[in-house]
């Protein structure tokens, strides 16, 4: 997935990541900085390649350049952190929905009194697989929420 980061008061004016998620791991893949100290950044984007956001989160977020309170790093680890902290949210919330739903149509099926027992178990076994209406409703959340930059 790519998404932009929009650092406020630092040098560098955008990052542009993509990354990978694999359950509630989220691993950089790439980054790419516009401004700042192009020699560092570039060298930075080497060595986060492939490395877990809560590893970077831990070894940079209070890294300060000069006498500002903040850094490209810094930056980037708020933004970071916004993107896993939005994933979490929306893993719930959508997790929450798709289990609603699933208990309305339960109770639904079950008090519909003219279908017959044999009925209800093909439907049931119609239904399409929870998980897999879980996750593919996750992706879509991930794809909407990294669609839009991420201001720091």
């Amino acid at each position: 997935m790519r998404t932009f980061i929009h650092p406020n008061n630092v040098c560098c004016k955008k990052m542009t990541i993509d990354f990978t998620v694999s359950q509630y791991e989220f691993i950089l893949n790439n980054i790419e900085f516009e401004g700042g100290c192009k020699g560092n950044l570039c060298a930075l984007g080497i060595l986060l390649k492939g490395k877990n956001f809560e590893e970077i989160i831990k070894d940079f977020a209070s890294i300060k350049c000069g006498s500002k309170d903040s850094s490209c790093m810094t930056e980037l680890c708020k933004g970071l952190q916004r993107i896993m902290d939005s994933y979490k949210v929306s893993v719930r919330v959508v997790k929450e929905e798709i289990i609603n739903q699933e208990n309305k149509n339960d109770n639904r099926d079950n008090n519909d009194d003219t279908k017959s027992c044999e009925e209800k178990k093909v439907v049931k076994a119609k239904k399409p697989n929870l998980f897999k209406r879980f996750f593919e409703a996750i992706y879509e959340k991930l794809v909407e929420i990294v669609g839009n930059s991420i201001d720091s």
